[in-house]
């Protein structure tokens, strides 16, 4: 597989975790060589425009790669003739990719322009690179988008603003669909006269906070266990500190038993993972079914 150039320290390139999942990917393929540019994974991210490489420059490219490929063959391969080598390409739904920030290395935040024409902002924690923590739209002061993220980027004037009264990220959306279940009791509750109250344990980016606040007329208090992580979606995604939205910084397990308000909802954005593997799970369901009680 060729590697795109400036995508050589994505996590899936770089790291054993990454490798496995490509051949997870491609499950009908034993053996993947990676052929790129050798980065320190640790050095700054570059702007990432995708290229449209030519057929005849592919070819040759190939060409000039098939003896080093053939020879990075096991003996066992060889038993019935020289093996074939099959060159892949790799495309996601990225068409452009810049960083606008990154946190002492503990996360990054950035801009992507999509194969739809979309652009949006997504928060990344080092520990889970292949995880889109957060992500929101973006919308751009020009209407000539087709100049591309990382041009516009380079213009005076240009402004990027963030979209918080849109959900795009896949499980947000069906934490907040959830709400239809409970639709009448809040009806209720606006009618008397209150806002609808929710409690959102973790706050990330603060999508699902603005989109409450903002779209769905809910108070909020959100529970997030880092301040920096607080300032990075006030910063970078929209959050606002507002007489609506309350935000409190801690772990979640020892402040929520100090909590004596009432919610009409209860949003658990948290999760357990295992960095060396990519996996992610939800939180202990039997602390939250004690502290739901």
């Amino acid at each position: 597989m060729i590697v795109p150039e400036h995508r050589e320290t994505d996590w899936n390139f770089c790291t054993e975790s990454g490798h496995l999942q490509l051949l997870y990917d491609f499950s009908n393929i034993s053996r993947l060589i990676l052929i790129g540019n050798n980065l320190d994974p640790n050095l700054e991210p570059l702007d990432y425009v995708r290229t449209v490489v030519d057929p005849v420059d592919m070819e040759k490219i190939e060409c000039e790669l098939k003896q080093l490929a053939i020879a990075l063959h096991l003996k066992i391969c060889f038993r019935n003739g020289v093996p074939k080598t099959l060159f892949l390409t790799y495309e996601d739904d990225v068409l452009q990719h810049v960083v606008i920030k990154r946190f002492v290395g503990e996360f990054i935040v950035e801009d992507v322009q999509l194969e739809n024409k979309e652009f949006r902002r997504r928060l990344r924690f080092k520990r889970m690179p292949n995880l889109i923590q957060s992500q929101v739209p973006v919308a751009v002061n020009v209407c000539n988008v087709e100049l591309g993220l990382v041009s516009l980027g380079k213009m005076k004037k240009v402004e990027f603003r963030v979209d918080i009264g849109t959900l795009v990220q896949p499980y947000l959306t069906q934490m907040v669909s959830g709400l239809f279940l409970i639709v009448s009791s809040v009806n209720d509750r606006i009618r008397q006269g209150f806002s609808p109250r929710a409690l959102c344990l973790g706050v990330g980016g603060g999508a699902l906070l603005s989109f409450l606040n903002s779209k769905l007329g809910f108070e909020v208090v959100g529970v997030e266990a880092d301040e920096v992580v607080l300032s990075v979606a006030r910063g970078y995604f929209g959050l606002t500190d507002v007489k609506s939205v309350k935000l409190i910084v801690g772990d979640v397990i020892q402040l929520i038993s100090g909590l004596n308000d009432k919610f009409d909802v209860v949003m658990i954005d948290l999760d357990l993972t295992e960095a060396s593997s990519g996996i992610s799970g939800t939180v202990n369901i039997f602390f939250w079914i004690t502290f739901i009680s």
